[in-house]
């Protein structure tokens, strides 16, 4: 009970706050790694690995989500003003933050619960799917970030940054690879790229069509 507090309420709080306010510690490359999109979907996968049924991999996974948004937007608001927190949900904003969290959440926990309990009768590579679809939203992060670089301050610390993801990515990968063989964890992960980066890609798109103008 305590650990499923721990991992599914007191986690996904942490995260929302932590990201709202991780430039105070003064550590760069913490910002640089926490203020990206990537743990908000790899965070519901790991967390989710120890679900039984996919149903409730999503449920705890989209919770997951809506849970770390509540985090960073409530935070704002105790730590600053309500007019920090209300001005980033005005005109429909706060719909997409919301609802874009509940989704990646409650994917990434489906594909957790797929990874960590395997249905018999599935494909023989879907157990390394997830892993595979998690570390490429890690690597999909990292080139992002670093096709940013010309326009931002900071660059050693962004470039930094991306290269703390393709690190965590490898191991992800390597994970995944240990746990469903790398033949079929190769097969997995040749579909993930494609449809991970593709999800990756649909969701910059979303972010900055809706998520920074009124809807």
């Amino acid at each position: 009970m305590v650990r499923s507090v721990l991992l599914y309420v007191v986690l996904p709080l942490a995260l929302g706050v932590v990201s709202a306010d991780v430039w105070r510690f003064d550590l760069p490359l913490l910002t640089a790694v926490l203020r990206t999109q990537a743990p908000w979907a790899v965070l519901p996968f790991l967390v989710c690995l120890r679900v039984r049924t996919p149903a409730r991999g999503a449920l705890l996974g989209g919770v997951f989500g809506l849970l770390a948004m509540t985090g960073y937007f409530g935070w704002e608001w105790v730590a600053y003003s309500a007019h920090a927190a209300l001005a980033q949900l005005e005109g429909g904003r706060g719909v997409f933050w919301f609802a874009g969290a509940a989704v990646a959440g409650a994917v990434f926990g489906l594909l957790g619960s797929l990874s960590g309990h395997p249905p018999s009768r599935g494909p023989r590579w879907l157990p390394g799917f997830g892993w595979a679809a998690a570390s490429t939203v890690l690597l999909a992060e990292a080139a992002y970030q670093l096709r940013r670089l010309p326009f931002v301050d900071g660059r050693t610390v962004v470039a930094s940054g991306a290269l703390v993801l393709v690190a965590l990515a490898v191991v992800v990968a390597t994970a995944g690879a240990r746990r469903s063989g790398l033949r079929l964890f190769a097969v997995a992960f040749a579909l993930a790229l494609v449809t991970a980066s593709a999800g990756f890609v649909l969701m910059l798109w979303a972010e900055h069509t809706f998520a920074y103008v009124p809807l």
